[in-house]
């Protein structure tokens, strides 16, 4: 976690000005400065109301601050699992919000992790939609749910999902940790292939 000398040195702003959700609103800090914020205050275990409320009122699809509210996205993505309180602003802005920061919206929603929001991805996933928001959403479904084996056709998604409508939310969680498990162990199967096939491959080049 970044330390307030630590911000201070990288945004220019005094140490009265250090607090990231300050250096997150600050238009004149940069903008690496204000993602770390942003990753800061998402790092925290208790944001208290003001916190959340001025985080909740970045995401406002009327927002004055794009920027922070880019980088504020940015960096809820980058998170495994963030408050249910993101939910619903984060829906708003992917509805309301300037279509060019539709893919973002939809790719933090992942984080948000819930049954609503897999839906919203979902009905953004068709392939009328524009091409980045397809493929955000499709993203963003398979870092949510694990199932990089249903690619990107968006009528089984919707399937998928719809058999899921009924599960309560301790139920619905259970479903994604096994989809998430399922992959990590997929994904180290693969690498295990790849690192045995470049020995391999080395070795008839070489001995």
């Amino acid at each position: 976690m970044l330390t307030a000398c630590a911000l201070t040195l990288s945004s220019g702003l005094t140490e009265a000005q250090t607090a990231p959700l300050d250096v997150l609103t600050t238009p004149t800090a940069s903008e690496a400065a204000r993602l770390d914020a942003a990753s800061v205050l998402l790092q925290e275990n208790e944001l208290s109301g003001r916190q959340r409320r001025m985080l909740i009122r970045i995401l406002d699809p009327n927002s004055d601050d794009p920027i922070a509210q880019r980088l504020l996205l940015i960096a809820i993505a980058a998170r495994p699992m963030v408050h249910i309180d993101f939910e619903e602003p984060i829906i708003e802005l992917v509805a309301r919000g300037d279509p060019q920061i539709r893919p973002q919206a939809l790719l933090a929603l992942a984080s948000v992790g819930t049954w609503e929001a897999a839906r919203v991805l979902v009905n953004h996933s068709a392939p009328f939609q524009a091409a980045e928001v397809s493929k955000a959403s499709i993203d963003a479904l398979i870092r949510m749910s694990g199932r990089s084996d249903i690619g990107t056709d968006t009528e089984v998604w919707r399937t998928w999902l719809k058999d899921r409508e009924d599960l309560e939310p301790e139920q619905w969680r259970d479903e994604l940790l096994r989809g998430l498990t399922l992959r990590i162990e997929s994904l180290a199967v693969s690498e295990d292939d790849a690192t045995t096939r470049a020995v391999d491959g080395f070795r008839r080049l070489y001995m």
